[in-house]
């Protein structure tokens, strides 16, 4: 006789096995209903596209990378670029430009969108068209370097096709941007939220009207402007303007005639911009790095006093009575005296181009003035603020600023000059070293004069283009070159 739980148990294991014995009513896979004839040809497709179709939806949207500029839409490629022509130096110092020749490294970074930095110059000019000096534009921008579209302006004359690269990472262009968005931050930034106005160090504008045989467009770039919001009521964010409507421009390394072509671009190219503020630098006697360098040619690379030697405690003025004259550094003058002047460019009633005011320049002294004062209203429209302000340059803080940064510069330029003059040394020493090698063979007989000139056309290309960063052989460069050295020394042997 059988009790409660067994009977219980009974009916559960008889319950399992017929849920064990009862087929799953699942689809079959569409190829295997297909062979089995389950299902028809149409209906098998139709599942397959909707598999596809759920698994693009599955499938996570590529999102669009907004770090990396998009090329622009021109005729133009990569290919352009290699058809540069190197400066041709009688045209260009005819026209007033005297610069170093480029070695291979330096004509490569330049093409790289990079200014060189072991060119001693502040500016080069290459002769380009049009197509060329828009893509150079795009490279300098967006290229290898990214921070080089924050260090340097690219800029065209079309009247000689000359493009010129200037740097703008250099102690005296800082001082000046620096020095103008400080006197311009306390009457245009406010403490309430939102702020009306964003000051914009190195601003860009798309010359967006202007197409020529392409389709790229041209920018203009100004070291500092003035960008108004346009705010909304309520809670609405503010939304922010392209178009600057004040722009400063420095000039240092420029020229006026180069520096005055760019504001007036302002006035055309962007109806918004209604001031345009011009500080050059001029320094008497000019630079000329091409100078030092001929001067230090025939010193031997000991006698030239290595980078950590230069200090900025050993810059020292020419004449201890004028501050602001000449600094010299091991005999050589690296910055003369330096002065600035500062124009302000509106525009009038009829809508032209007009100088408000006369030149104010400061600098050394006897050609100084205190102060120079512009009026909110003269850029700003009138709605944006309830009364007009007055913005004042101090430049008697201008003229403390700059002599500070002529010293830095002058320091900058003799660690640049001298670690160039220690390569291009090593670089002569290394030739030298390896030609009295190979004029000896074994037992001290003359070598065939001709293996002799290929063997050395080769390792002059070897050390202009392995240079390790423009300061001779360096890390992986260096072991292979000793490597090559020494089985030559053992073959000769």
């Amino acid at each position: 006789m059988l009790r409660p739980s067994n009977i219980l148990l009974s009916t559960a294991r008889s319950s399992s096995s017929i849920k064990q014995a009862t087929p799953r009513h699942t689809l079959p896979v569409p190829n295997i209903a297909r062979r089995l004839g389950l299902q028809d040809k149409d209906t098998s497709e139709q599942l397959q596209q909707q598999q596809q179709q759920q698994q693009q939806q599955k499938r996570p949207k590529k999102r669009p990378n907004k770090r990396r500029p998009a090329a622009p839409s021109v005729s133009y490629d990569e290919d352009t670029l290699d058809t540069f022509e190197m400066p041709d130096h009688d045209r260009l110092s005819r026209a007033g430009y005297g610069e170093l020749p480029f070695n291979p490294q330096q004509y490569g970074q330049l093409r790289r969108g990079v200014f060189p930095k072991d060119y001693p110059p502040e500016i080069i000019h290459v002769k380009t068209n049009r197509d060329q000096f828009r893509g150079l534009q795009w490279k300098f921008e967006n290229g290898a370097d990214r921070t080089s579209r924050r260090g340097g302006r690219v800029t065209h004359d079309p009247d000689t096709s000359v493009t010129a690269i200037c740097s703008h990472s250099t102690a005296i262009y800082n001082w000046a941007i620096q020095a103008v968005k400080t006197s311009l931050t306390k009457p245009l930034v406010v403490r309430r939220e939102p702020n009306p106005f964003r000051i914009e160090s190195h601003a860009s504008h798309v010359l967006s009207g202007e197409r020529g045989e392409t389709k790229s467009p041209a920018k203009l770039s100004a070291d500092l402007a003035v960008i108004p919001r346009r705010i909304g009521s309520g809670k609405q964010k503010p939304r922010e303007s392209k178009r600057p409507i004040w722009a400063l421009q420095v000039g240092f390394a420029e020229t006026y005639e180069e520096l005055s072509k760019i504001m007036h671009s302002w006035f055309e190219a962007c109806h918004s911009t209604n001031m345009v503020l011009l500080l050059k630098v001029e320094e008497h006697p000019v630079y000329k790095p091409e100078l030092i360098l001929n001067s230090l040619r025939d010193l031997r690379a000991q006698n030239v006093p290595p980078k950590r030697l230069v200090s900025s405690t050993s810059l020292r003025v020419q004449d201890r009575s004028d501050s602001y004259g000449p600094i010299m550094l091991q005999g050589i003058v690296w910055a003369g005296r330096m002065t600035a002047f500062m124009e302000v460019w509106v525009r009038d009633e009829n809508g032209n181009i007009v100088q408000k005011g006369d030149r104010t320049t400061f600098g050394a002294p006897n050609t100084d003035s205190q102060f120079l004062t512009i009026q909110t209203s003269d850029f700003i429209p009138g709605e944006t603020l309830s009364q007009s302000q007055k913005i004042n340059f101090n430049l008697d803080s201008f003229r403390a600023g700059l002599d500070e940064a002529r010293h830095k510069h002058a320091f900058d330029r003799a660690q640049l000059v001298l670690k160039t003059m220690r390569s291009r040394m090593r670089r002569k020493d290394e030739i030298q070293d390896f030609v009295d090698m190979m004029e000896t063979g074994p037992k001290g007989k003359k070598r065939n004069i001709h293996e002799l000139e290929m063997k050395l056309e080769e390792k002059k290309k070897e050390v202009a283009q392995g240079g390790g960063g423009g300061g001779g052989y360096g890390g992986k460069r260096r072991r292979e070159k000793i490597h090559k050295d020494n089985l030559f020394r053992q073959k000769t042997r």
